[in-house]
């Protein structure tokens, strides 16, 4: 008897041993870890209460009460809300990372409320920064000049430029303060974006007019002609007009006449359904 009570003693302490595991390693697959900070980059699949009148509420009692989570100042002061957007029942709010007034570039947190009104999801890109001096050591001229004679097919006169004081951190993790240059000609074509060390004058990163993405408008089929029509007997002939009425805006398109773009590449293709 005192063989068995021992047995089954053993055998809850492992159960409770094996249950209390599989909890901590299902946490710990809900997470992912920043590889250059170390901070929480991703929790995915939660399902987390917190109070709040409103949307924006909740999301910022959430930053507060995690602040070391992901590293920002506990009164998140370096956070702001830029943007809310509705995916189906899930709404997205997007916080952006400045750094003593100065935006950092892709850099912020986005939280997930699922229509429960619970956290299902936060995703960080920021990045802790310290120290880091916001006083330029080149005017806005010299960087201006520097992205212009960058291109050296257009003539400087003719080109028009923009420019923002900005925080990049590179692949590196390190943070730089940055001139954002925009150039333009005519005032209306872009020809390019650049990034430009305020100390160095080094070009930390660049992106042509191809990479500079436009807005259409066009028609598509929604989902598809069988299935906007209900007809399984479609061929590549057959007359689709009808099911041709959704219009779209066309976003991140290259511009160059055709669909093609960021999220998009068409070809001609001739076949049957």
């Amino acid at each position: 008897m005192k063989k068995f009570i021992v047995f089954v003693l053993i055998f809850i302490l492992f159960f409770q041993s094996h249950e209390t595991f599989s909890q901590h390693y299902k946490i710990k697959n809900k997470i992912m870890h920043s590889s250059i900070t170390g901070l929480v980059k991703t929790i995915y699949n939660a399902d987390i209460s917190i109070n709040g009148s409103t949307s924006k509420e909740k999301a910022q009692n959430y930053l507060k009460a995690n602040y070391g989570t992901f590293g920002f100042k506990e009164d998140i002061s370096d956070l702001i809300l830029t943007k809310s957007q509705k995916s189906h029942s899930i709404e997205h709010l997007f916080f952006k990372q400045y750094y003593r007034g100065l935006e950092v570039i892709n850099s912020g947190i986005v939280i997930s409320i699922n229509k429960e009104n619970k956290i299902s999801m936060v995703y960080s890109d920021y990045f802790p920064i310290h120290n880091l001096t916001t006083i330029a050591s080149i005017n806005v001229y010299e960087a201006e000049s520097i992205a212009k004679k960058y291109y050296g097919n257009y003539l400087e006169k003719d080109i028009e430029s923009k420019s923002e004081i900005k925080v990049y951190v590179d692949d590196n993790g390190v943070p730089r303060l940055v001139y954002k240059v925009e150039l333009n000609l005519e005032g209306s074509i872009t020809i390019g974006v650049m990034l430009i060390d305020c100390h160095s004058g080094k070009i930390l990163e660049t992106r042509n007019a191809a990479s500079s993405y436009l807005t259409g408008k066009g028609k598509v089929f929604d989902p598809d002609p069988g299935t906007y029509l209900r007809d399984s007997t479609l061929i590549a002939s057959s007359n689709v007009d009808d099911a041709y009425k959704t219009n779209i805006d066309l976003t991140n398109l290259n511009g160059d006449g055709y669909i093609k773009g960021k999220y998009a590449k068409s070809i001609d293709y001739y076949g049957t359904w």
